[in-house]
């Protein structure tokens, strides 16, 4: 699984809880790539950094000023934001992918009940 953290970081539902979270903790924070190339926010290499894990995967770092608690709550708010915006993209795929095979179940049917219908003429 390939998780692109900057497509999501450009997200409303990502960016508001995150930035509400570094106001309430009073530091400047920024989110990296899992290459190190910072995508948004305001702290500097030299802070306290933690990684960001989706599905068991390195997918970037929090970078925070103050504490390596500031760090670690800004990851961990990423990380299960990112996760559930992940989630409903699988959960749509699925969905999707149903409403195809209902599709083929239904022109399959179509084309059954016309054989049918030919036989008995």
């Amino acid at each position: 699984m390939d998780i692109q953290l900057k497509r999501y970081c450009r997200q409303k539902a990502i960016l508001e809880p995150l930035e509400l979270v570094g106001r309430e903790l009073g530091v400047n924070w920024s989110v990296q790539d899992k290459s190190g190339k910072a995508i948004f926010g305001q702290a500097s290499m030299s802070d306290q950094v933690e990684p960001v894990m989706v599905g068991g995967a390195l997918v970037g770092s929090i970078c925070s000023s103050g504490d390596g608690r500031s760090a670690r709550i800004l990851s961990l708010v990423l990380s299960g934001l990112v996760s559930q915006e992940v989630d409903k993209k699988r959960i749509a795929s699925e969905v999707l992918e149903g409403y195809e095979t209902l599709g083929a179940l239904k022109e399959l049917t179509r084309q059954l009940s016309d054989q049918t219908d030919a036989v008995r003429a």
